[in-house]
């Protein structure tokens, strides 16, 4: 055993002589000649190596560098090394395999020594393009020689910025058997490797005209079950904000609350609808939106099961804010969504839908709530909403494909890099990073800032202040039907779905009134511009506060109940054409920002759906519910003069605001 390590040490000490004596050499030969730097090590050089060794150990050492070189030579594809780089802005050209690498060598070098090269330009191995030596011509080139490596650069006066997955794309791959890098190139010219990267072969994309994995492009039965299950988890996540209406008299008697704080637990679900967006929108992007929709509903399933095995009415409350939280999930992403399924001239039938499903869930809260209790009892209302709920999450992974095309593409270029084991192939979604910075400037910072603009502060205050509207009547109409004409809780349950109606009507005048304008200006030889979406909801945004008026005055045991349901459809009407005009509108004008303007818009419409409700019950005790009814129509009128001005105006005002959102 002594032997035996003696023998080793004797023979690691020879392999360093000899390793010192080779590295002499090559200094030497370095200044003969350029080519002995750059070549590979020759056959007797290989031999010589072999015969280093002596002792016990000798034959062990050369079989096992054979077998390690055996291997290596095995291998076409040798795998992907990532090396620290020395300098962060000196990026390698990805080349395959080891056999081209002298020859690219010596072109460079003949180029650096000013002698002629035998072509104009020098193209990498296995890819479709090839670099100017003229554009090289133009940057500095130098080189410096370190001991036996020669490293050689291209120097530009714009600094490299790329990517995570770009450096990837660019790191050198294994070309020699043995660990030499003596002879690696460096290129530090941005526009030549972007030109690479950009208009290479590898580069993953659709063609929208005849590619069938694009999304727009796929059976339309299989667009259709997509989009009703998107529209039905909305309707599901609406319709859990005004369950609470229903079994408010039973969590007053169970906890001992007042009315005031039941309203509470209904309104602050919206609270956390309010916040959601802004956390939630980021992981459609980073995942997709599938899986974007079906993990955060999924935990609101779970949140909301919680929420109807509350013992005390401070656990209800937070259970129910994060539900919201959770439930803006489908409410966001379905929209974006609907709109990868289907192309511009189909996509404004298929929102609507979209639309309409989202106003059909508070409408029929209190009638869904008001059947199970009388069956069970409050928590079953709660905790029957959660199966649902995680019924649908279970469509949506079973029965719902990936729509956003730039994950499609990743998972796309991920195969072929499996496949055919070529690393180039890529998509632009692989270069996405999304860090905490991003998420705080682009989701939480970019839209409070847009909600500074006079446009966008003045059209979301519009849209929010009448979805509050909406949502206050919904959950009010049953129990002024039941105080006003006395009529029991089921009966009570079905005159809130007059407003689905009238919203149902106010979609058919949206899409007729906006396509017959359009076709209008198209025949003139006009461009549409985007104040031209708030002409419908200023010819039928008024219907909602008229709406209102009529509700209030008609609660009469004089007047016909069937009077109050048409001024119920009024609201309806007016209300579901300010909803999808506004968000037309902040779309065309900003479109840079339309992502940012859609989260503002969310955000403002959900706090005044969070405060409306709480305070209007104490508007209509003091001033009973005729006045307090035309109270909150005669706000809306004056919403309306203001939209009215942006109409007029908005071309010039968003031309100064250009300069505001430039800093967003």
């Amino acid at each position: 055993m002594f032997y035996f390590i003696r023998s080793l040490k004797s023979t690691r000490q020879a392999e360093m002589e000899d390793l010192e004596r080779a590295s002499k050499t090559e200094c030497s030969s370095s200044s003969e000649s350029t080519q002995s730097t750059t070549a590979y090590e020759t056959s007797e050089e290989e031999s010589k190596r072999e015969n280093r060794y002596s002792g016990p150990c000798k034959n062990f050492f050369q079989r096992f560098l054979k077998n390690i070189g055996e291997l290596l030579m095995e291998n076409e594809e040798p795998p992907l090394i990532f090396p620290p780089l020395s300098k962060p802005s000196m990026v390698p050209i990805v080349t395959h395999g080891h056999l081209h690498i002298k020859e690219h060598m010596e072109k460079i070098q003949n180029f650096q020594n000013g002698e002629s090269c035998t072509s104009s330009s020098i193209s990498l191995p296995n890819s479709p393009h090839s670099f100017d030596v003229k554009e090289m011509e133009e940057s500095t080139i130098s080189s410096s020689q370190n001991g036996s490596s020669s490293i050689i650069s291209v120097n530009t006066e714009k600094p490299l910025v790329l990517s995570k997955r770009d450096r990837q794309l660019l790191l050198l791959k294994e070309y020699k058997r043995k660990n030499d890098q003596n002879n690696t190139l460096f290129y530090k010219n941005e526009d030549l490797i972007h030109k690479y990267i950009s208009e290479s072969q590898f580069h993953v994309t659709f063609d929208p005209a005849h590619d069938p994995e694009y999304p727009r492009n796929w059976d339309w039965k299989i667009k259709i079950r997509g989009t009703l299950i998107f529209a039905v988890a909305a309707m599901l996540a609406q319709l859990g904000s005004a369950v609470i209406a229903s079994i408010a008299t039973d969590l007053q008697k169970e906890f001992g609350v007042r009315s005031i704080l039941t309203s509470l637990a209904s309104t602050i679900y919206f609270l956390g609808m309010a916040f959601g967006p802004l956390f939630l929108a980021p992981l459609s992007e980073l995942w997709g939106r599938k899986l974007a929709v079906a993990l955060p509903f999924a935990l609101g399933s779970l949140v909301t099961i919680l929420t109807g095995h509350a013992r005390n009415f401070a656990v209800l409350l937070v259970c129910r804010f994060f539900a919201g939280l959770l439930a803006s999930a489908p409410i966001v992403i379905s929209g974006g969504a609907i709109s990868d399924l289907w192309y511009p001239g189909q996509r404004a039938t298929f929102l609507t839908i979209n639309s309409l499903a989202i106003v059909l869930g508070p409408t029929t809260a209190y009638l869904y709530g008001t059947i199970i209790k009388k069956a069970t009892s409050w928590r079953w209302v709660v905790c029957i909403h959660a199966f649902l709920s995680a019924l649908i999450v279970l469509f949506i992974i079973l029965g719902v494909r990936e729509t956003y095309h730039p994950v499609l593409l990743q998972r796309k270029a991920k195969y072929l890099r499996l496949k055919t084991q070529n690393w180039l192939y890529h998509s632009d979604h692989d270069s996405l990073e999304l860090n905490a910075k991003e998420i705080l400037r682009v989701h939480l910072l970019r839209p409070i800032c847009l909600l500074s603009t006079p446009i966008v502060l003045v059209v979301c205050i519009f849209n929010g202040f009448s979805f509050g509207l909406y949502y206050m009547i919904s959950m009010y109409v049953p129990k002024s039907f039941q105080e006003e004409r006395n009529w029991d809780a089921i009966s009570s349950s079905f005159p809130p779905l007059a407003i689905f109606i009238g919203a149902n009507c106010g979609a058919v005048i949206h899409l007729i009134v906006g396509g017959l304008n359009r076709r209008k200006l198209k025949k003139a030889g006009g461009e549409c511009t985007p104040e031209a979406r708030l002409l419908v909801p200023l010819l039928i945004g008024w219907f909602m506060p008229f709406g209102m008026i009529l509700f209030g005055w008609s609660m009469t045991e004089n007047l016909h109940w069937a009077v109050s349901c048409l001024g119920l459809m009024f609201v309806g009407a007016g209300f579901f054409v300010i909803l999808q005009g506004s968000l037309n509108y902040l779309c065309d004008a900003f479109p840079k920002y339309s992502a940012s303007c859609i989260a503002a818009n969310a955000f403002m419409r959900s706090l005044f759906a969070c405060g409306i409700p709480l305070v209007a019950p104490f508007l209509f005790e003091q001033l009973g519910l005729g006045w307090g009814a035309t109270t909150l129509g005669f706000i809306g009128f004056l919403m309306t003069i203001f939209v009215f001005y942006i109409f007029k105006y908005g071309a010039k005002i968003r031309t100064k605001e250009s300069l505001l959102t430039h800093d967003c």
